[in-house]
Parts: C-alpha cells; structure tokens; sequence
C-alpha cells in the first residue's frame, strides 16, 4: 500500500532559461518489514532535458524505478539532523513543532534548497474537510528582486488575506500569480511548481484565497522570509498534481489514485 501524504516531487531550474521543471517524484510505501523508498522521474524530465538537464547520478536511467529500504541520499542530505543546534528555528520557520521528524513533510515544506544546486522539491496539499478545501504552504518567491518587499512583509500580519493577481503579462512566465497587499503594493509570486493546479482550480470555478502562515525576518534567509497559504475550494474531479507532467516515465512506477480523503489532515 502506498500512502499518498508521503509523496515528494522533485523540481530543476534550467541554468539556460531559469524556467523551473518536476522531474521526479518520491515515494514512501509501506511494506513489511517496514517503509521502502521509490524514485521515478515524471513526464516533465523530457521538457528539462531539451533544457539542459542531466540524469541525477544516483538515478541515471530515465526510464527506470529505483528502490531503497533507507532514504535515498539526494533527500537525506536536504534534511537537517534534529540534533543541531538550530534545528527548532529550522522547523519553526517552516509552521512545523520543534519535534516534527517526518522528512518527507520537513521536506515539502523547506523545499530542501541548497546553494550549491538547482534542486527543490514539494508536496502534495493537504485538505481541509471544513472549508472543503485544499491547502498549499510556500514560501513566497522573488522577494530579493522587489524594492521594498521585505519593508512591506514586515508589516504583514499572521493570517491577513491577500490579493490573488494573475500575471498573464509576465515577461518571464505568463502562467505567473503575484500576491500582493491590500495597498494592491507588489510582494512576490507563487512558485512556478504550483501554476499548473491553482490555473486548473481557478479555470474550473474553485474559490482561491492566500493569506500569511508565518513571517520569518532576518537573519532567516530572505527566500524564507514570508510562508504563505493557499486555501482553494474544491471542484469536482479535481486531483493534485495530475497534470501529464506529473506522471511516471516508467510504466512499472507506482500509479497513484489520491483522494480528499487520503489528504486529509489536522495541522
């Protein structure tokens, strides 16, 4: 049995053109004696590829499905061992308690970033039975590159809403959402991983609203500096992460039917 919280996606920035591509996806299934690990890559590795991308080397075969009974090292080493001494700011940044362990949750919400790369990974939403939603977490991209941005979060308040703005006029990305405040004063944009469902929702009729989870002011890195919140309504027949891209290459990969159900969840 495979449990669809513990599901991880794996995202690239291309070098080339900064546009940022899923191209794998892990799994943790439940199997005597105890929990086995899955990677596969997804459709969208073949768009990466015409961009420049490579093979991880601890999965060098696109058309494979790797198995492990330990958590592969590309995700272990983004995770933060719980005895370092900043390991509790590192959750707390996050919304998560200082005992969170599960590093697959740490994961889809830190993103597991690391400078020395252009990996970043995420997960699926949760969804809340009482406002029959689903609820996305992020971190607010391009708060570096606005003037006056972090002067702006800064005086953001825990749970203020804010202004959902499509950005069909976005040089970069015509799929782009800007959030911005109730001054209608620009603050950032949506990461690009999670265009392909909130145009799905929105396109079919759901309800999106954003608000603040969490601000984390300096020394906090400044692409951590304002977690965010998406609730969006849901619509019939509407399946996280379902677009063709999201899917395995591999046709002996774990096939996935997520349900509300399944998402469901108390935090």
């Amino acid at each position: 049995m495979t449990l669809v919280h513990d599901v991880l996606f794996v995202a690239w920035r291309s070098e080339r053109t900064s546009t940022i591509h899923p191209v794998g996806r892990l799994l943790r299934c439940e199997r005597r004696p105890g929990p086995f690990w899955e990677y596969a890559y997804v459709q969208g590795v073949h768009d990466a590829e015409a961009d420049g991308f490579a093979p991880f080397p601890e999965f060098s075969r696109i058309d494979s499905v790797y198995g492990s009974l330990n958590l592969f090292p590309l995700f272990q080493n983004r995770t933060m061992p719980a005895s370092r001494p900043d390991y509790a700011d590192h959750v707390g940044r996050v919304g998560l308690p200082v005992h969170a362990s599960e590093p697959l949750l740490i994961l889809s919400r830190t993103g597991g970033r690391r400078p020395t790369d252009k990996i970043e990974v995420f997960g699926l939403p949760a969804f809340d039975a009482r406002t029959d939603a689903f609820v996305y977490r992020f971190f607010l991209r391009g708060v570096r590159h606005l003037v006056g941005a972090e002067e702006r979060i800064a005086r953001l308040r825990r749970d203020e809403e804010l202004i959902v703005r499509p950005d069909p006029e976005n040089v970069s990305d015509s799929l782009a959402v800007a959030l911005d405040n109730h001054d209608s004063e620009h603050l950032g944009f949506v990461p690009r991983c999670l265009l392909d469902d909130l145009h799905a929702l929105r396109h079919a009729g759901s309800r999106l609203d954003a608000f603040v989870d969490r601000k984390n002011p300096p020394p906090a890195p400044v692409h951590e500096r304002l977690l965010c919140r998406f609730a969006a309504t849901a619509v019939p027949g509407f399946v996280p992460f379902a677009s063709a891209r999201y899917q395995p290459v591999s046709t002996e990969a774990t096939r996935l039917a997520i349900t509300r159900q399944e998402l469901i969840t108390s935090d």
